[in-house]
């Protein structure tokens, strides 16, 4: 087994801030964030070295990590400049895609090369840019964090979105705790809406109403939408955390524009071979966030480690290994949980080796059920207003969605872009009022 260890360039303070006179929240914090070591101000920023509030509050950054402050917080020389410029990038961040798509169905033009412009200066106020305004951008990384706390509703904040973890029970000298254990309450805020993908690995649909029959099946979320109880992702049921499957590259992107976001596979962890690559070519950050999480990642006794087969992300959690009854097992221990589960390996049989069936994908045989929504009627009402997530604040118009022929079934299958028969999630009847 080989323990990795990166000595990170940080500043040392030798001297306690000011800050510290008056703040005694020093609980929480690994030794990668400790105030006695980097002092408040290199999150924080401010001035630490005033006596009087006032003085010591100005220019003070209450949510170190959002985007607009990050060149001077999280991606400052020295912290994590390399990941700050990969996310800047990423998906989560530019929404381009939702963008674009969102424009071509409200049979706009779309702008030359925004990729590198802010959210707030891509967007006016136009028939399908109003409408993303209103309704959607909640849900990216550079939507401000204005409130401490998270909720399922939590969304935004930049590097905290994912990052900072909040204790049930503060104490008073508690921190939040700046954690690379990113539970599955971080994803959910946007990803249980459009694609729904939190809500199908938790195993619930949204539904229009409520079977009577089946009362003890239905709830609702924080939000007020109702829904139902469904077979849950088997990941899920084995407790595993959504950083269990994804990558950083997946997640945090990779600083090139138009690259497909997935990393993972199915056969990546249940086929009779992984795939390894050796210790001496992983990269800085690999090695730093093995040094993080020490004791949870392991190594084979050939000096490698198992990776993904697309872009040879590590997979420190995945090895395999032998009983003591001399049985060879694969083994996943997971991110958060730090629970060691047994991987059951791909087998081939009939139903694999069949005529045809090298074109499907995994999920096309193995998903149960997915959201499917048919209908949605999108209006505009100039009389009304309806929240601005850019300005933050009500603005006038307002967007009114309906929709009908909600379910909850098997997907429908198709051919991929490869020639792969895989699920498609249906698309919708769209009828748009534009303004």
């Amino acid at each position: 087994m080989f323990i990795i260890i990166m000595i990170l360039g940080f500043q040392v303070i030798h001297a306690e801030e000011g800050c510290l006179g008056c703040h005694q929240e020093r609980k929480g914090f690994s030794i990668f964030h400790d105030p006695r070591q980097l002092g408040c101000s290199s999150c924080h920023l401010g001035n630490p070295e005033a006596s009087e509030e006032n003085l010591a509050h100005r220019g003070l950054e209450a949510f170190p990590g959002r985007m607009g402050s990050l060149d001077q917080t999280c991606g400052r020389s020295g912290c994590h400049e390399a990941q700050v410029l990969r996310v800047r990038f990423s998906v989560m961040h530019t929404v381009d895609g939702m963008l674009e798509t969102t424009r071509r169905i409200f049979g706009e033009e779309q702008p030359i090369d925004q990729h590198h412009l802010e959210l707030s200066k891509k967007l006016d106020q136009s028939g399908a840019d109003s409408y993303l305004r209103k309704l959607c951008v909640s849900c990216h990384l550079g939507n401000e964090k204005r409130k401490h706390g998270q909720s399922l509703k939590a969304r935004g904040g930049g590097c905290v979105a994912c990052h900072l973890e909040y204790p049930q029970k503060p104490e008073k000298t508690e921190h939040p705790r700046l954690t690379v254990e990113v539970d599955n309450l971080r994803c959910f805020g946007c990803h249980s809406r459009s694609g729904r993908i939190s809500l199908n690995y938790l195993g619930l649909a949204e539904v229009e109403e409520v079977d009577p029959e089946r009362i003890q099946d239905f709830g609702r979320l924080p939000d007020r939408r109702l829904v139902e109880r469904k077979a849950a992702d088997l990941h899920s049921l084995a407790g595993m955390a959504c950083i269990d499957c994804h990558t950083s590259r997946e997640l945090m992107g990779n600083g090139i524009r138009d690259e497909s976001g997935i990393d993972i596979q199915c056969l990546d962890c249940h086929r009779a071979e992984l795939a390894k690559k050796p210790l001496n070519r992983l990269t800085p950050e690999e090695n730093l966030y093995a040094a993080l999480q020490p004791g949870r990642f392991f190594y084979s006794d050939s000096a490698e480690v198992t990776v993904t087969r697309r872009h040879g992300s590590a997979l420190y959690h995945v090895r395999e290994s032998v009983s003591p009854l001399g049985k060879k097992r694969r083994l996943l221990t997971g991110k958060v949980s730090g629970k060691e589960l047994e991987i059951p390996l791909f087998k081939q049989g009939l139903h694999h080796n069949l005529n045809g069936h090298e074109r499907l994908t995994c999920d096309s045989c193995h998903a149960a059920w997915a959201p499917q929504c048919y209908g949605c009627h999108i209006r505009y009402d100039a009389n009304q207003k309806q929240w601005d997530h850019l300005l933050d604040r009500k603005t006038p118009g307002r967007w009114i969605e309906s929709r009908w022929a909600v379910e909850a079934s098997l997907p429908a299958l198709g051919v991929d872009e490869s020639g792969r028969i895989t699920t498609f999630v249906p698309g919708m009847n769209l009828i748009l009022e534009k303004p």
